[in-house]
């Protein structure tokens, strides 16, 4: 499920967004002092197990992190941020509906 939010996000990105994938967390950190990047997610390598762990007993929660450039332009960092939460809104809205639909 984690490959299909990253497919989905580079796809149908705003037009002022480009979303570039990093190998860790750590290479996203580096592109943000470079000010490369101006804000991230970061989707877990287990991401899918906890998704699928919801429907279980040993539920375990499947969160995101959110990462902003608070180093550049103050309005570039409020925007990203908002920009982020809603495309966390989002990817938490289709998880759900999938997961209503396979019951």
């Amino acid at each position: 499920m984690g490959e299909t939010i990253v497919t989905n996000l580079k796809e149908n990105a705003p037009d002022a967004v480009k979303f570039i994938e990093y190998d860790s967390a750590s290479a996203m950190k580096d592109g943000m002092k470079e000010r490369e990047t101006y804000g991230g997610i970061v989707i877990s390598k287990d991401f899918s197990n906890q998704i699928a762990s919801l429907q279980s007993e040993a539920a375990s929660p499947a969160d995101l992190e959110l990462y902003v450039n608070e180093g550049v332009n103050t309005n570039v960092a409020t925007s990203m941020e908002n920009v982020l939460k809603q495309i966390t809104r989002q990817i938490s809205s289709n998880v759900s509906a999938q997961m209503l639909a396979s019951k």
